[in-house]
């Protein structure tokens, strides 16, 4: 307590005592004294709390420093484990996938990767199919093709027996079969022209009129200026044998085919073929314009494989860009109509 009477007697100066810092002063011009006492305990919890701060701070950064150089690490390793993997697709290796972990940018990545290789795995498994089905139907062509020039040779035998013992509407019958062979195994091309086509449906009737006679009749209307157009083979024929098939009434009634061929818009072909034969019932009308629509073979069965087989290869052959659908009345006539577009160039 001395020193701290010491500050009055000196009128100035300062002294710890007791955790507290006293100071005594005085102002002579204003002739005003004045003493101070600060907490020393204050001042040393604020102090020990910096530090002890500043080292929370140093910790945390080298806890985010370590953990920051553990999540490249774990980053970096799965890029190179993507990579890996990735190389080993490039070199042929489909069966592969890269692991997925956790909920991040490379496991988004990793599975968007896997589902590319399994969709590129897919079509290559397609193609694959596909080729094998093609040389399968090469092969089998090619099986077809043996040697065809025997039968042509034996049809002509047999068509110049017929005419050197007078049976001449049998000889002009094996001609056209012959000229139906010839067109059959002309496999190189899978197009004809409209005009060829006819002529192959006028041959079929023909031999058709050794059975029926003159009770069927076909009617052809061809604008010249289309006959040289190219289109599917084997489009009309079987859609004719169909109208023989089940729009023949009988032996005492007789049919009509009639073949119409126009232009459809300024880039399609409208072929309608139209018989006065029984025609079918509209449930049985229905169910096979379903079939064409979906392409199925689950329809009725009127109208048997053929009209079903000639959906089939247009849509194989032109997509989407065909039309095919049936018109009928029962007891009056069915008309099968066909659209198709011009060849492209």
């Amino acid at each position: 307590m001395d020193s701290i009477g010491d500050l009055f007697v000196n009128n100035e100066g300062n002294i710890e005592y007791n955790q507290s810092l006293f100071i005594y002063d005085i102002i002579d011009k204003l002739n005003v004294k004045f003493g101070l006492v600060a907490s020393l305990t204050a001042e040393k919890k604020a102090f020990n709390s910096l530090i002890l701060n500043t080292i929370f701070i140093i910790c945390a950064t080298i806890f985010l420093i370590v953990n920051f150089y553990v999540l490249i690490g774990i980053f970096f390793r799965n890029i190179r484990n993507c990579m890996n993997i990735m190389n080993k697709v490039v070199q042929g290796d489909f069966s592969l996938r890269v692991p997925v972990k956790g909920k991040n940018e490379i496991s988004v990545i990793a599975e968007n990767f896997n589902l590319m290789i399994q969709k590129i795995n897919e079509l290559i498994n397609d193609i694959v199919k596909k080729e094998i089905a093609k040389k399968e139907a090469q092969i089998n062509a090619l099986q077809y093709q043996i040697n065809p020039h025997f039968f042509y040779n034996t049809l002509d035998i047999l068509a110049g027996k017929m005419v050197l013992t007078g049976n001449y509407d049998i000889a002009d019958t094996i001609a056209d079969f012959g000229k139906m062979l010839r067109y059959n195994l002309n496999n190189q091309c899978k197009q004809t022209t409209l005009k060829a086509e006819i002529e192959y449906v006028k041959n079929y009737m023909r031999i058709q009129k050794i059975k029926y006679g003159e009770k069927i009749k076909l009617i052809v209307n061809l604008p010249e200026y289309l006959s040289n157009m190219q289109i599917l083979k084997y489009i009309m024929q079987p859609i004719v044998e169909n109208s023989i098939t089940h729009g023949f009434r009988g032996e005492n009634n007789a049919l009509t085919v009639t073949i119409n061929v126009m232009l459809e818009g300024k880039d399609g072909i409208r072929i309608e073929v139209t018989d006065d034969g029984l025609g079918i019932n509209e449930q049985d009308l229905k169910n096979m314009n379903i079939s064409f629509e979906k392409s199925s073979y689950t329809a009725s069965t009127i109208g048997g494989i053929g009209l079903r087989n000639i959906n089939e290869r247009l849509k194989l052959f032109y997509g989407d860009d065909h039309f095919i659908r049936m018109e009928s009345v029962e007891g009056q006539y069915t008309k099968i109509i066909l659209i198709i577009p011009f060849p492209k160039e």
